[in-house]
């Protein structure tokens, strides 16, 4: 009867499997929706319940705990669900624990909102499974961890087995010896140029299940100079660090020979070759590390390459483009090596005028296509010093370029380029001609110096070839046009150079050197493009992969290992230098952790921000091609004609200049002055031409210019 009496005095009852509360009397109407009650509106009688004090007193107590729920009474139980949560301990709570953050962390896991966190989800793992074994008595021994989870663990023994130690101790993860078992199970890096290496590298790929392009790229860095004796097997060693490359000693006595009867030149300069997937996160691959004389000829260099060739074709490996810097040397090593191609595959980029049709011959080895390339951050650098060299004097139509120009962006309140971008500058700052070269840069220098439209085009044009190379988002025609735009530019400016009867293209031009680096990313770009289209169509072209900055990156972390190393040195340090790169490439060490300095180099051919792998793959036609060159003709005219130059016309008188020769080592021949002061010095005391006596004049200010400005910086 109690229970009745109390039953019939309820104000509310309480639905359960409905998840709702009604009051007794509802009338059961509700109203339309509203934002706040998207199924209806409660009734007037439902609603009432808010100011019911009772009501408010069972709302804020608190649900008991799970050990005490057995205490609550059967009637007030909701039956279904309490035999099961009496049933199974710990249900209740992640059932109903709606603050418990590993119940969020189950669900989200559980619909694979944590998919890309491989490192977590297996250190989760890892954890249970490391319970789960201490419950039970067992050791950690044979445990199993992910791929993703062991390379980082590894990643944290080469940075600082000390850290390992207390990461292992507090979570879980191989131990250390076990973690240098699997290194040494690893294939070995040979010294030198070796066929296990190409191996080696096409395990990798196989690995991978990749059949696509592969690049190319070979760069040099400053090392220790040390002969190092390395155990190859048991009674073998090699002795690395020579010029001559690494020499094999089989006995101590044949140790005391060599070093008593040969003539041994340690080597100053390393030189690396990187093969790289351009596919993005996926780590580079070290194919070779020679140890080098800074003197050795293009022809020595050529001799090596081709060794490396020759191993990557006995394992399939062709690569689609091969890149380096641009200095004269490397830049002959690539003329060389296009020389000895086994066929050519012609291809043309057609225009209205035929004077600006474009054709480009792409070599073949083994009737695989590849091109020549130059690093597009290392030509943005070159585009900014030949701003500031004050050895000449860029004259682009009727207006003139002087270095003075740049301070303006740094002097004014609102200029996008700092003190240190114009004054005491690092040539190889790529953040600085980053700055230069963009739309910030270029829309201050519109809005204030509209009186110095030379400086303009050449921002603008030279910008926007790095940026076809560069941007993530744009489609391969808009690159197409860039390039030919900035070709048809650099032409047109450089055959207004040479017919112009006051302006020498050693004066007046950029350097032949730098005229050649531009051309090569142009046409490099164009022959890229079209070699996709026609061998590799499923694959997407990203051409920030077809450069040398991963051979810069290796550098930079081995000198993040060891600030002055040596040849041996980067033999030992090969594994931690794979287990970094592997950090890198999948997000365990942050990009701006790599460039935390405000100079130097700057890494960003990792960065996939704003990456559209569809718009990758879209290929132009030849006939599309051929629009867009049209298209950049007529830029290129609107752009010179502000500056007086008559484009088509100079565009039909235009000649390429002829490929430089590099002087022999036996070449007895006068060296060409190396500066204006031994410049100036050829024209005294003779009888000169106008002409001549003209271009003296010149090297006498340039000089004074030059003189002053070291003078000026000596005091700043």
């Amino acid at each position: 009867m109690v229970l009745l009496r109390e039953k019939a005095l309820f104000l509310w009852r309480n639905e359960h499997n409905l998840g709702s509360i009604f009051s007794s009397s509802c009338t059961n109407f509700a109203l339309s929706a509203t934002p706040q009650y998207p199924e209806g509106h409660p009734c007037d009688q439902c609603s009432s319940l808010w100011h019911v004090h009772t009501f408010q007193n069972a709302l804020n107590r608190g649900m008991p705990e799970e050990q005490n729920v057995k205490n609550t009474p059967i009637g007030y139980r909701n039956t279904a669900l309490g035999q099961i949560y009496l049933r199974y301990k710990g249900l209740r709570e992640l059932v109903e624990g709606v603050n418990s953050p590993w119940l969020r962390f189950a669900k989200r896991a559980a619909t694979g909102a944590y998919k890309s966190q491989e490192v977590v989800l297996g250190l989760v793992e890892a954890l249970i499974e490391k319970a789960e074994r201490a419950q039970h008595g067992k050791k950690t021994t044979n445990m199993h961890y992910t791929e993703a989870l062991d390379t980082f663990c590894s990643l944290v023994q080469s940075i600082s087995p000390r850290a390992y130690k207390i990461f292992r101790h507090v979570f879980a993860g191989r131990s250390i010896s076990s973690i240098r078992s699997q290194r040494a199970k690893a294939p070995k890096f040979i010294p030198g140029i070796a066929k296990e290496n190409a191996e080696r590298a096409s395990a990798k790929i196989i690995a991978l299940n990749y059949t696509g392009p592969i690049a190319l790229s070979w760069d040099d860095t400053d090392i220790e100079q040390a002969l190092t004796l390395w155990e190859t097997t048991k009674g073998t060693w090699t002795l690395l660090g020579a010029v001559d490359g690494p020499l094999s000693v089989s006995s101590n006595d044949s140790m005391d020979e060599v070093f008593a009867n040969a003539k041994l030149e340690k080597a100053s300069k390393l030189r690396v070759w990187v093969l790289s997937i351009p596919m993005p996160k996926i780590p580079p691959i070290l194919l070779a590390a020679v140890a080098r004389s800074p003197t050795d000829t293009a022809e020595v260099l050529a001799e090596l390459h081709f060794s490396i060739i020759e191993h990557l074709h006995h394992v399939n490996i062709h690569p689609v483009s091969v890149s380096t810097d641009g200095t004269e040397s490397e830049r002959k090593l690539q003329r060389l090596i296009e020389a000895c191609a086994h066929s050519i595959l012609p291809i043309c980029v057609a225009n209205n005028k035929p004077s600006c049709i474009l054709c480009l011959d792409i070599p073949c080895l083994y009737k695989m296509p590849f091109i020549r390339t130059q690093d597009s951050k290392h030509g943005q650098k070159t585009m900014r010093n030949q701003l500031l060299s004050g050895s000449r004097a860029l004259a682009l139509g009727n207006y003139p370029i002087y270095p003075s120009m740049l301070c303006d962006f740094a002097d004014h309140p609102r200029g996008p380029l700092f003190a240190r971008d114009v004054h005491r500058v690092d040539k190889q700052d790529d953040r600085a001609a980053a700055r230069l070269f963009s739309a910030n840069a270029l829309d201050f220098h519109l809005q204030w110096h509209e009186d110095q439209p030379a400086l303009s085009i050449y921002i603008f044009v030279l910008g926007e070839l790095v940026d076809a190379w560069q941007n993530r988002k744009i489609r391969h025609i808009t690159r197409a046009c860039m390039a030919l735009r900035a070709r048809f530019v650099l032409m047109a400016w450089f055959a207004h150079t040479e017919k112009h009867p006051h302006h020498q293209t050693s004066i007046q031009f950029i350097s032949r050197e730098s005229f050649d680096i531009f051309l090569t990313l142009c046409d490099s770009l164009l022959q890229l493009i079209i070699v996709y289209r026609q061998v590799y169509p499923t694959h997407p072209l990203l051409p920030w992969l077809h450069l040398t900055e991963v051979c810069e990156h290796i550098f930079g972390m081995l000198r993040q290992l060891k600030t002055d190393f040596t040849y041996a040195d980067l033999l030992y340090l090969e594994p931690k230098l794979q287990a970094l790169l592997m950090g890198a490439y999948r997000d365990f060490s942050p990009q701006a952790a790599a460039n935390a300095i405000g100079e130097g180099y700057y890494h960003t051919y990792f960065d996939l921000a704003g990456l559209d792998i569809a718009s990758l793959m879209i290929w132009p036609s030849d006939a599309e091609l051929g629009v867009a060159s049209n298209a950049a003709l007529h830029e290129a005219c609107l752009l010179l004609g502000t500056v007086g130059l008559d484009t088509r016309d100079l565009l039909r008188s235009y000649r390429a200049p002829a490929a430089p020769t590099l002087p022999h080592a036996d070449d007895t021949s006068p060296e060409r002055p190396q500066t204006l002061a031994e410049a100036l010095a050829l024209f005294s005391p003779q009888q000169l031409d106008t002409k001549s006596d003209d271009a003296g004049i010149v090297y006498q200010i340039a000089l004074v210019a030059e003189n002053t400005d070291r003078t000026v910086q000596m005091y700043v």
